[in-house]
């Protein structure tokens, strides 16, 4: 599946932004919606390095068909993104230790613990439930193929916006020379164009490519710091 970020987290003193699956829903490669359950999670390092789960309002309570996220953070920090996708519990599956499955009919997830085909939960002999909390706090490291972790780019929120501003006043500013003058517009130029590519990328459904850019700004305003 496909996951974009609406770009509009990008900004000083922002305080939301939305996340949205623009998954082709059964075509090509792609699961029909309905056979993964999504769960996301949003985290925020702050400067001291102190990361907090953030809030998160989705669409719906149902991860079989949510499909819109509103996140919502208390100051500009390092975000992170989880999204986990998980396959549904199937009788024709053969599972191993420390596969996560969703089980439709009662709207739980669960952990194997002991190797099996054909065994369904809650039978705890080969199943043991999982929290959704707890998919983010044990098992975001978990290897199983039946729970993809897709984990979003990161943001750094304020520095980009922040960045293009400093660059542009550079260029305005009487006491820089003239080389110097040029070079903050030159600057400030790329950071927009590649700005304007990720949005141009996500209303054309490239999200890979909108990724790309912001990634490519974020180098950017890490290698050259905050002004």
């Amino acid at each position: 599946m496909d996951y974009s970020v609406f770009i509009r987290v990008i900004a000083s003193g922002n305080t939301s932004y939305s996340l949205q699956d623009r998954s082709p829903w059964a075509l090509g490669p792609n699961p029909a919606r309905d056979q993964r359950a999504l769960v996301l999670f949003v985290t925020r390092t702050d400067k001291n390095g102190t990361r907090t789960l953030q809030t998160i309002v989705a669409d719906s309570a149902d991860p079989l068909v949510v499909a819109n996220w509103e996140i919502t953070y208390s100051t500009d920090g390092w975000i992170e993104k989880i999204l986990f996708s998980i396959k549904l519990w199937s009788g024709a599956q053969a599972y191993v230790a420390d596969d996560i499955i969703y089980k439709t009919s009662n709207g739980k997830f669960y952990i194997c613990i002991l190797g099996h085909t054909n065994q369904a939960p809650p039978n705890a002999t080969y199943w043991t439930e999982v929290l959704v909390a707890n998919l983010y706090t044990d098992q975001i490291d978990n290897a199983s193929d039946q729970m993809e972790v897709v984990i979003m780019n990161d943001l750094i929120t304020g520095i980009i916006e922040l960045r293009l501003e400093a660059e542009y006043e550079r260029g305005a500013d009487g006491n820089f020379p003239s080389t110097e003058k040029s070079k903050g517009y030159n600057q400030a130029d790329e950071i927009d164009s590649r700005l304007q590519g990720a949005y141009s990328a996500l209303d054309n459904d490239r999200p890979q490519e909108a990724d790309e850019q912001i990634q490519a700004i974020m180098q950017y305003a890490l290698n050259y710091g905050t002004p």
